[in-house]
């Protein structure tokens, strides 16, 4: 039948069954996206370096709702914005700013601009390794050095502090010095233990990505060496550690004694004061 013949009668039809297809449409766009749910930030990706979820400290949980909303929580600290799909893509609206992420199976890579990804896992999704052997928290104090220097770098020789702690998927170190600081260290490393032995798996050193075995350490040694060559942003230079437990007598060191060991180190051991997060 041509559109020229549908009577009144049909039209009226025609524009029932049309408006019954737009609810039928809309009644399926309404069902729940399979995407909805939470997602836990496991990995933060920056120029080339990697930083785990272990290292990332309070927990960054993404939540999809339905309907098109969305919430993004940071310890105590959430927000909330407006989501759109298409396809294995996603938009975020946070009051007007706009972020792209896409969707890799149970997985949704966040872009924040400037090369920063996030990497965030569905929590009902993960599986979490076995526990981990753990440790007792390790201190030491001692120096580091910079050599052959092939860029900004300076070389440098400056006291530093180090600490090994427990963490959810294992042993985390952290290394700072006089211009640093725990809470924003030079190194963040995750690592594992083999008989005893803290062996280094992932996170970075300056802006260097720390690699599988690039450190080793005994945490009940009587002294601590590392040394190495680190690369990244251009850089590229020599480097040794130094180091002795919190507490440890330097007198009769051979190489070197730390510069800030009498005016401050010492001074502190007097006080049976604890290794502090920062120098100085």
């Amino acid at each position: 039948m041509s559109a020229d013949r549908i009577t009144g009668r049909g039209r009226r039809l025609l524009a029932l069954l049309l408006a019954l297809g737009m609810l039928l449409c809309l009644s399926a766009c309404g069902e729940e996206d399979p995407i909805c749910g939470r997602y836990r930030c496991t990995l933060a990706e920056a120029e080339g370096l990697t930083v785990r979820e272990e290292l990332l400290g309070e927990n960054t949980v993404l939540t999809l709702e339905q309907g098109g909303k969305g919430q993004i929580t940071r310890g105590d600290t959430e927000g909330a914005f407006l989501w759109t799909r298409s396809g294995d893509s996603l938009r975020l609206d946070l009051g007007g700013v706009l972020y792209d992420a896409d969707l890799e199976g149970e997985s949704i890579l966040l872009r924040l601009g400037d090369g920063l990804i996030l990497r965030f896992e569905r929590e009902d999704a993960q599986t979490r390794p076995a526990g981990p052997e753990t440790v007792e928290t390790a201190e030491w104090y001692g120096w580091w050095s910079v050599e052959n220097s092939q860029g900004e770098m300076p070389e440098v020789w400056r006291d530093c502090c180090a600490r090994l702690e427990p963490g959810d998927y294992g042993p985390v170190l952290r290394f700072w010095d006089e211009e640093s600081s725990y809470d924003e260290p030079l190194a963040l490393v995750r690592m594992r233990l083999e008989d005893g032995i803290a062996v280094s798996e992932s996170g970075f050193f300056l802006l260097s990505q720390m690699e599988d075995g690039t450190w080793t350490l005994d945490p009940a040694a009587e002294a601590l060496e590392l040394s190495g060559t680190c690369e990244g942003g251009g850089e590229r230079f020599d480097y040794q550690i130094h180091l002795r437990p919190w507490g440890a007598d330097w007198q009769g060191e051979t190489l070197h004694e730390p510069w800030r060991l009498r005016d401050w180190y010492l001074p502190l051991l007097e006080e049976g004061a604890s290794m502090p997060d920062r120098i100085g």
